[in-house]
């Protein structure tokens, strides 16, 4: 899905959510998940590598390597 049309579905998400439903959504882009997630699970060749809150996500080393290359 184009990135354009992805923020729409979430926003979309995002309204639904705060109308008390609860989504499992798979996505690799996490910048575009950051924006519309209280908590996420991070997995890396089909094990979990990381959970929390973005904020935690953003900061965990592991996510970062392996995400960003750093």
């Amino acid at each position: 899905v184009a990135p354009a049309l992805a923020y729409t579905i979430f926003e979309r998400i995002a309204e639904l959510r705060n109308a008390g439903l609860t989504f499992l959504i798979v996505e690799h882009r996490l910048e575009i998940l950051f924006a519309f997630v209280d908590y996420l699970y991070v997995m890396h060749l089909g094990k979990v590598l990381a959970e929390g809150t973005p904020a935690e996500i953003e900061r965990n080393a592991q996510v970062r390597e392996v995400y960003v290359g750093e």
